[in-house]
């Protein structure tokens, strides 16, 4: 292999590994998700600016890894997460976005023990630039179990 490109795979490699992840604002998912079954501990956005302390600014063409701590009071393993732009009143579902919670968590989920739903989000050149909230909202079955919102500023 030749040198030159080796050491540019092994620099990336380390830039990736010791990417900072940046806790970020999250709040509650407000009216009609009161009696959820979950604790959120922190939300956690590799490489991700905070502005205006609120916005975790995120820019399009790039992918980001994203990391939710949780104590959930259930157990299973059917368990979807989906996520909702929230822009004008209206939520927007992320339709490329894998719900599968399982996919990215260590299941069957225990109840009182930490998980920790670890995904990336992709933001493609489709995506509006501009300033909004995000639902992101876990179920299990048609039960809403976990339950947090956000602000994303697209660059």
């Amino acid at each position: 292999m030749n040198r030159q490109i080796f050491l540019i795979i092994c620099s990336s490699l380390l830039l990736s590994a010791s990417a900072e992840f940046i806790a970020i604002p999250y709040g509650s998912c407000g009216e009609g998700f009161e009696d959820l079954s979950c604790t959120i501990e922190s939300v956690t956005v590799q490489e991700c600016d905070i502005i205006e302390k609120k916005f975790c600014e995120l820019i399009r063409g790039e992918s980001y890894q994203m990391n939710m701590t949780f104590i959930p009071q259930f157990e299973g393993s059917d368990l979807s997460l989906k996520a909702y732009a929230i822009i004008n009143g209206k939520e927007l579902p992320f339709e490329e976005m894998n719900s599968k919670a399982c996919d990215y968590m260590e299941c069957p989920i225990k109840k009182g023990v930490q998980q920790d739903y670890v995904f990336n989000v992709n933001v493609d050149m489709l995506k509006p630039r501009g300033k909004f909230n995000v639902r992101w909202l876990m179920k299990q079955g048609n039960e809403n179990r976990c339950c947090f919102t956000n602000k994303f500023k697209i660059a």
